[in-house]
């Protein structure tokens, strides 16, 4: 007589476990990465032979293992992918996702400054001379920003909307001059592209207001080329004042030329600091 298998002893049958090797090459992590991260109690392996040592993962742990790649191909801390994998972050998924979103796109920004920087390097931007102009009061409508530094221009621009709106200007991208001041009296401003600067848009109105743009002798040049280099012509101007011996007498200065796509498909942007000549 055949003797029935015994159902209830395959019900208890222990898991099929995988060894660290099996486990590693069916989920993509190498051995050494699985140690990584079992070490920060991340995808921790379901046995460890007490006597050898070995670590054995249950099949189970490949979709946890998945999760994982695809946690640090969008560049998850790994403090971050633990709180995902243990549960911690149930509930503020969202936020976590969020708020790595949020980072990638500032990794994103410094990558694209970086490239155009390295483009300007090759020198193919002809460079402006500096000179000494003089310039009358003006007064303007004027908003204060807080804004990265490489970012000004553009939400400087965003910002003069509502006041080139208000004298009566069709609003396109730096449409007419836009004037940005910034940095403290001494003409110095932040060396960071992403450190904000605390700065105040002007745009010039023929009616007296209440807010006056000064004039007098500026130190000046001209800015081609990406707007993520314009510390080169900040550089640039600062030196030459330093070697005329002038005396920086106010904040920087920048004004926002409209674009032109044939001539300045960057846009113009005009750098001046008021100064004060030396006594003769």
């Amino acid at each position: 007589m055949t003797e029935k298998p015994n159902i209830a002893d395959k019900r208890t049958q222990a898991p099929r476990l995988l060894s660290i090797g099996e486990f590693a090459e069916r989920s993509g992590l190498s051995p050494r990465m699985l140690r990584f991260y079992a070490e920060r109690d991340i995808l921790v392996p379901a046995h460890t032979d007490p006597r050898t040592g070995y670590r054995h993962y249950l099949v189970s742990q490949l979709m946890e293992a998945k999760l994982l790649l695809g946690f640090r191909d969008v560049d998850f801390s790994v403090r971050d992918m633990a709180a995902l994998l243990n549960g911690a972050a149930r509930g503020n998924v969202r936020r976590f996702v969020e708020e790595q979103k949020q980072a990638l796109r500032q990794k994103m920004e410094a990558l694209r400054i970086s490239l155009e920087t390295l483009e300007g390097m090759l020198g193919d931007e002809p460079v402006e001379p500096c000179g000494l102009i003089r310039t009358t009061e003006s007064h303007v409508l004027s908003v204060a920003i807080k804004a990265p530094r490489a970012r000004l221009r553009s939400l400087a621009c965003e910002a003069a909307r509502p006041l080139l709106e208000e004298i009566g200007e069709t609003y396109e991208p730096c449409s007419a001059p836009i004037f940005c001041t910034f940095g403290n009296a001494s003409g110095q401003a932040t060396r960071s592209a992403f450190e904000p600067v605390d700065a105040t848009v002007c745009v010039i109105v023929s009616r007296s207001t209440g807010s006056v743009l000064p004039g007098g002798t500026m130190a000046a040049t001209l800015h081609r080329g990406p707007y993520e280099d314009i510390g080169g012509t900040h550089d640039r101007l600062a030196e030459w004042i330093d070697g005329r011996k002038l005396v920086v007498a106010g904040r920087v200065q920048e004004c926002y030329f409209p674009f032109d796509a044939e001539k300045a498909p960057y846009g113009r942007v005009e750098v001046a600091i008021p100064v004060l000549e030396p006594e003769r």
